[in-house]
């Protein structure tokens, strides 16, 4: 996907990065059940806000659980917090 985006010119958001993230650390056994979650949380919030506004409620999301954090903190701190594949559960406490 990285290889991709990049051969045509284009950024990766954070959404981006963070969905990449999150799937790749669900586990093989929990990845289809995150990458539902992920679907029905941007398809509902797409829906009543617009694209963009997917980045803005992970940020305010976050923030409610874990304090004040920057725009361009944000990725890295969620990935400091979802760490292992071994905790499964920990990408889908997050969504």
């Amino acid at each position: 996907m990285f290889e991709t985006l990049n051969d045509r010119g284009l950024e990766l958001s954070k959404v981006d990065l963070l969905k990449n993230y999150l799937f790749g650390r669900s586990g093989p056994d929990r990845q289809r059940e995150t990458e539902q979650r992920w679907h029905s949380m941007t398809g509902a919030i797409e829906s009543v806000a617009g694209e963009d506004a997917v980045s803005t409620y992970v940020r305010h999301l976050w923030a409610s659980m874990n304090g004040p954090t920057r725009e361009r903190e944000l990725f890295s701190k969620i990935k400091d917090k979802v760490k292992s594949k071994a905790a499964c559960q920990q990408p889908l406490e997050f969504i």
